[in-house]
C-alpha cells in the first residue's frame, strides 16, 4: 500500500496525475464548492475522501484523508494528505482504477471546488 500511496501523492504534489486508462475517459460525477474549514466529503471510485482546507489568502491549504469506501473495519489504513493549491490553480488526486478528485482553488483562495471523476466506457 505504501508504494501505491506514495506514487499517487508524488503525482499529486507534482500537480498532475494520470486519470484515464487507454480505453476509458473521465466523466464528471459531481462538483461541490466548499468554504474554509467546511467538511469536505467526496467519493471517487472505491475511495472516500474527507477533509477541509484553510485559506492563506494566496492559496488553499488542503488536508484530506483517503480511505477505502466500504472498509468499515479499517483493514486498509486511511492515509492523510496535506498539500497546497495556489489561488486560481488546480490539483488532481488519482484514487485508482481511473477515478480521481480534482481540487480547484478560487482566484481569491476563499473557496475550493471539488469535482469527482469516474471512468466510463467509450
Amino acid at each position: 500500500m505504501t508504494k501505491t500511496v506514495a506514487a499517487l501523492f508524488a503525482a499529486l504534489l507534482a500537480g498532475t496525475a494520470a486519470v484515464a486508462a487507454a480505453e476509458m475517459h473521465p466523466s464528471v460525477a459531481g462538483v461541490h464548492a466548499y468554504a474554509p474549514f467546511a467538511a469536505i466529503s467526496e467519493t471517487a471510485g472505491s475511495k472516500h475522501v474527507v477533509g477541509w482546507f484553510e485559506s492563506t489568502g494566496e492559496a488553499c491549504r488542503m488536508t484530506l484523508v483517503v480511505a477505502e469506501r466500504d472498509d468499515e473495519t479499517l483493514a486498509v489504513e486511511p492515509t492523510r494528505v496535506a498539500f497546497t493549491v495556489a489561488a486560481a490553480d488546480v490539483a488532481e488526486l488519482a484514487t485508482g482504477a481511473g477515478s480521481a478528485i480534482r481540487v480547484a482553488c478560487t482566484a481569491d483562495a476563499d473557496a475550493v471546488k471539488v469535482a469527482t471523476f469516474e471512468p466510463t466506457a467509450m
